[in-house]
This record gives C-alpha cells, sequence and structure tokens, in this order.
C-alpha cells in the first residue's frame, strides 16, 4: 500500500505519482486510471483528496476525464524539467517513447555570456552539445548545453555523436567527480527563430517556450544549458517553500 509523507501534500504525492508513471511508459497513452474511490482507499485518503490529484494532472493535460474515466492523454505533453533529469534513475533519464539526435558535439570559443556563466576567460573555449529530443519520431526539443572544456572531458565522450549516458550530469559527475547539488531555471514565452523552427518542424515566428538552465557545485557552475519546445507542452515544478 502507498504511504503519505506527511511534510508533502497528500494531493501533490498521488499526482507525481501518477504523473511519473505515466512518464516512464508505464502507463500508456489511453490508459484508464483508477476511479478517484479506489485511488483514495488504496492510498487512504478522503475522496476529495484524490480528486484534488486527479484535477491537477487534468491541469497539466496529463490525463483527460469523461463519464467513462480518466484517461492518459493520447500524446505525452508533461515533459520532464532539468531538474527531474537530475534526479530520475538512470534508466528514466529517457522518457517512454523518446529519441535523442545529437546534432552537434564540439569545442567552441565561448559567447561572451557562456563565459561570463561559466567563470571563465573571455575567449576560452568551450564544449558545445546541441541534441534533438523527438516523442515518437515529432521533434520535441532542441537543447544545446555547454561544458567547460578539460582533458578530462574531451577524450571520455563529450565530443561523441551518441547521447551521454545518464545525461550531462551524470556524465560529470562519473567523468570528474563533480555533482550537480544547485540549479536554477528561467522560462521564456516567445517566438521561434529559423533555426529553432527547423529543428522542431514549426513555421518561423511560431510561439515556444523557451528555458535555460544553470548547474552548481560547492565550487562553481559546472553546466550551462538552452532548450526551447513548441507550444503544447506542459512543464510541471514542484518545490518546497521554507
Amino acid at each position: 500500500m502507498p504511504q503519505i509523507e506527511r511534510s508533502v501534500p497528500a494531493y501533490a504525492q498521488i499526482a507525481d505519482h501518477y504523473r511519473e508513471l505515466i512518464r516512464s511508459g508505464q502507463l500508456q497513452p489511453g490508459t484508464k486510471l483508477p476511479s478517484i474511490s479506489d485511488i483514495a482507499t488504496e492510498w487512504g485518503v478522503a475522496r476529495a483528496t484524490a480528486a484534488q490529484a486527479i484535477n491537477r494532472l487534468q491541469v497539466e493535460h496529463a490525463v483527460t476525464t469523461s463519464t467513462q474515466g480518466t484517461f492518459v492523454s493520447s500524446d505525452e505533453i508533461v515533459v520532464p524539467t532539468p531538474g527531474d533529469r537530475i534526479r530520475a534513475p538512470l534508466p528514466q533519464r529517457v522518457g517512454h517513447g523518446e529519441t535523442i539526435q545529437v546534432t552537434a558535439a564540439e569545442i567552441v570559443r565561448a559567447p561572451d555570456y557562456v563565459a561570463e556563466l561559466l567563470n571563465l576567460d573571455l575567449g576560452a573555449e568551450v564544449i558545445r552539445r546541441e541534441e534533438i529530443t523527438s516523442h515518437y519520431g515529432r521533434p520535441r526539443m532542441l537543447s544545446v548545453d555547454w561544458l567547460p572544456s578539460s582533458s578530462t572531458l574531451v577524450p571520455l565522450g563529450a565530443l561523441g555523436k551518441e547521447p551521454l549516458e545518464g545525461g550531462p550530469a551524470h556524465f560529470l559527475e562519473t567523468v570528474t567527480r563533480r555533482k550537480v547539488t544547485h540549479a536554477q531555471d528561467h522560462l521564456e514565452g516567445r517566438s521561434a527563430d529559423a533555426r529553432e523552427a527547423s529543428a522542431l518542424q514549426i513555421a518561423v515566428g511560431a510561439p515556444i517556450l523557451a528555458g535555460v538552465h544553470v548547474w552548481s557545485d560547492s565550487q562553481d557552475v559546472i553546466l550551462y544549458g538552452e532548450w526551447v519546445m513548441p507550444s503544447g507542452r506542459v512543464v510541471s515544478y514542484t518545490y518546497d517553500v521554507a
């Protein structure tokens, strides 16, 4: 029987549980979820709490509800956040139905803003990795990661045309022993430029969600990333407020 952690609202824990099942592919599109009564019984909560959890998933478009019940949405539109990918167990770092194509892996002169974020000298060289993530063949994200160039990272896969096993955070921790302990995400709604539109197979000027993330350890910033995705995707954050 699932156990409720008292420091987190029960409805949020239930919603998180089903969201992860959907993301991992354990609940396929079209799958019917248990009834509100069954969820309440299984989790040992009031029906109103179970209903609140389902309502949360509806807001995220992860599920749809009709007179026949609640079903997983036909298209996976709930997208993992950068934080989700850091925390997820290794097998789950690539979502169900996702494929990743590395379109660039190179050493380049860092743009000034990247050099400043990574606390490097202006003109320093960095590793730039660009990827397109698709979901069942449909592009859903264009992303670029910038890593400090070093003799350690280069020969161990950072310049390879295969996705980094476990993602860039796991790769950095494995190779450099530096673990991400702090992260900042910034989101912006704007229009797609020509490069972004081509990668996402949308029209130039179409609305997109753009984001950046800055990952640090106790010493300094170790990775700066940028990503864009087409409209119709939902990014949900859960966080504690002291």
